[in-house]
C-alpha cells in the first residue's frame, strides 16, 4: 500500500505530465485537514478577527495596499460567484474529491495561463530590438 502512494508522487511518471499537481492536491488536501482539525478545537485567537477589523479600521493590522486591493478582489469575486452560481464555497453537496477535482481545474488553468504568460515574456526582446531600430 505505501509503495502504491509513492508510486503516485514519482516524478518520473510519464504516463502523467501534471505529477507536480498531485504534490499540490495532496498538501492541500493535508492543509484542509489540518484547518478542520483546528476549527473544530476552537482555539482563541490574540488577533482581531477579520469581521472586527473590517468594521473598525483602526483595529485593522493590515496597511500593505497590495494586500487590501487583493482583498478587495476576493470580495468582488465572491459576489460575482454567488450571482452567477447561487452558493458558496462554504456549500455541503460536494464531497472532498469533488472539491479537490475542482482545485485541479482551477490549478491547471492557471498552467496554461502562465505558459501563455511564458510566450508573451519571450517575445519581449523581439519587440524591443524592433522598437529602437531606426
Amino acid at each position: 500500500m505505501i509503495r502504491r502512494v509513492v508510486d503516485l508522487f514519482e516524478p518520473s511518471d510519464a504516463r502523467n505530465p501534471f505529477w507536480p499537481l498531485k504534490w499540490w492536491v495532496f498538501l492541500m488536501v493535508i492543509l484542509y485537514i489540518c484547518m478542520a482539525v483546528s476549527n473544530k478545537m476552537n482555539r482563541p485567537s490574540t488577533l482581531p478577527r477579520m469581521d472586527d477589523a473590517t468594521r473598525n479600521p483602526s483595529i485593522n493590522p493590515c496597511t500593505d495596499p497590495n494586500v487590501e486591493s487583493v482583498i478587495v478582489r476576493h470580495r468582488e469575486r465572491a459576489r460575482y460567484g454567488l450571482a452567477k452560481y447561487n452558493t458558496t464555497t462554504a456549500r455541503e453537496d460536494l464531497s472532498l474529491e469533488q472539491w479537490l477535482q475542482h482545485l485541479q481545474d482551477e490549478l491547471m488553468d492557471a498552467a496554461v495561463y502562465v505558459e501563455r504568460l511564458k510566450v508573451e515574456v519571450a517575445k519581449l526582446p523581439e519587440v524591443a530590438a524592433k522598437l529602437v531600430k531606426p
